[in-house]
């Protein structure tokens, strides 16, 4: 069952997985350790990282090692106003759908019934509504006894229609404030050891007269997609309500987008960073993968598996899309993008994909070129579109775009394939005119000997990519960068 979870994994996450859940599940056993018994991890990683694959596949290796696992998505429950009822609908949920709360002859449901009860309390906001929620006719009525012990003027029909003294009415609303707020702090404190009992005794009724083992798992997704004041209200939901033995939290977060969130709400100055940190016992980082995996992740995500993308580099028995994701990387790699710039350029290749005629095929070398020069490196992009007519690449030693490269890219980049491609020599090559697109009719006498030189290897890839395409490619980069530049809107 473990293997079959992992099929789709492009990132190597499985290895990670399965080193967290034996850590977790090794750490919980430890009879001793106090620390032990209740646990906030943080799984860090940057958007566009498999942070929703790595949690779902992890959920079900728990689910394998017997334990009842929660996953709560707060993207998709951010439209509440409050956090704490929507942990409880989905656990309520997920304890259902697994039969649980009616495997004990009701038991657990019962348990389960008066910790929802136990947080009836805390979710009306009570305090708040009372002192700034209410209309004008509420914050008279507030003051309704008040009024009729006071002692009433004989003056009270010409001062009907009056308003109140505003001495008076700011006196009785500190009053009343005060009342209410130690009343609302004595039935929130109580209210929330009512709550932590009785999710106690749930985690213990499950391990004791079910299946199942302790921890519970709550699993917690998109953190840092919500509004801030979402995300620090689920936070402290988690910290205050929460923080009960046999309970696990694995939340994952792009902790860098979450702390720029935290500074939104509590302003630039705040330390959001260390305030995060109160929330979490620790952080565990997924590991960053080298561009190679990351294009083909995010290449599956969004391609199709032929597109009008033509490779000409030759390498053995790969597909047209292996090699093209490996042009790319390299690509970006030989530019110094990083791997937002690689999901950035592979977007923009769809939105080619899905508007270019089918048949009119385009060569990924100089294609993906452009793509990741515009994303990577907009300050010297203006200049080579305005010299891309004029075969840039022949510029003389000392050019613009020539020093740029010497100072921003690795000229040593290459692509293995039958022969090493460098990719700026490459690149040159492929765009200088006296590198032909043979056709069957125009293949020099020479062609079907062997080739060893860059040119020769190119032409030859040339060649074969067109005679599998009816010889219908035409070698006109001309229009390359008005096709970027469409598609380029999109960034």
């Amino acid at each position: 069952m473990s293997d079959e979870l992992w099929l789709d994994d492009r990132l190597n996450r499985k290895q990670e997985g399965q080193w967290l859940v034996q850590f977790l599940t090794s750490k919980y056993a430890v009879p001793e350790a106090e620390h032990s018994k209740n646990y906030v991890l943080n799984v860090n990683a940057e958007w566009g990282f498999g942070k929703t694959y790595f949690l779902r596949n992890l959920a079900e290796e728990l689910k394998t090692k017997q334990h009842v696992v929660v996953c709560f998505d707060a993207w998709k429950n951010d439209f509440s106003e409050n956090a704490l009822l929507s942990f409880i609908a989905e656990i309520n949920e997920e304890l259902t759908n697994q039969g649980l709360l009616s495997a004990t002859d009701g038991k657990l449901a019962g348990i389960a019934r008066s910790m929802k009860n136990a947080a009836l309390p805390l979710l009306g906001g009570f305090f708040t509504k009372q002192l700034f929620g209410m209309s004008l006719d509420g914050v008279e009525a507030l003051f309704d006894k008040e009024q009729e012990s006071e002692a009433v003027s004989a003056k009270t029909t010409e001062q009907s229609g009056l308003s109140k003294d505003i001495t008076t009415v700011a006196s009785s609303i500190s009053t009343k404030a005060a009342e209410l707020a130690i009343k609302e702090y004595q039935t929130t404190k109580n209210a929330i050891g009512h709550f932590r009992e009785n999710l106690r005794l749930l985690v213990e009724g499950l391990e004791g007269e079910t299946s199942f083992k302790a921890p519970l798992f709550i699993l917690i997704d998109e953190l840092d997609r919500c509004k801030p004041s979402y995300s620090i209200q689920l936070l402290e939901t988690i910290k205050h309500l929460f923080n009960v033995e046999g309970v696990y939290f694995i939340v994952a977060t792009a902790s860098e987008q979450l702390s720029h969130s935290i500074n939104a709400v509590y302003g630039e100055k705040f330390e959001s960073k260390r305030y995060l940190n109160r929330f979490f016992d620790q952080e565990y980082s997924l590991k960053s993968p080298d561009k190679e995996e990351y294009c083909n992740f995010i290449w599956s995500k969004y391609l199709p598996n032929e597109t009008v993308f033509v490779p000409v580099f030759q390498a053995g028995n790969k597909s047209e899309d292996i090699i093209n994701i490996g042009i790319l990387s390299k690509v970006a790699e030989h530019m110094r993008a990083g791997l937002r710039d690689i999901e950035q350029a592979v977007k923009l290749l769809y939105a080619i994909q899905l508007t270019q005629v089918k048949t009119d095929y385009l060569f990924s070398l100089p294609l993906f070129y452009i793509i990741v020069l515009k994303i990577r490196h907009p300050e010297i992009y203006p200049y080579f579109k305005n010299k891309w007519g004029s075969n840039i690449f022949n510029q003389s030693s000392g050019s613009k775009f020539s020093e740029f490269q010497q100072d921003n890219f690795d000229l040593a980049t290459t692509y293995k394939g039958k022969i090493d491609y460098k990719i700026n020599e490459s690149m040159k090559l492929f765009c200088d005119p006296n590198t032909k697109l043979h056709t069957p009719d125009s293949v020099p006498q020479a062609r079907g000997v062997s080739v060893t030189s860059l040119k020769e290897k190119i032409e030859t890839g040339l060649y074969l990519a067109n005679g599998k395409r009816d010889s219908k490619l035409i070698k006109d980069f001309s229009n390359y960068i008005q096709i970027v530049e469409q598609a380029g809107q999109l960034l």
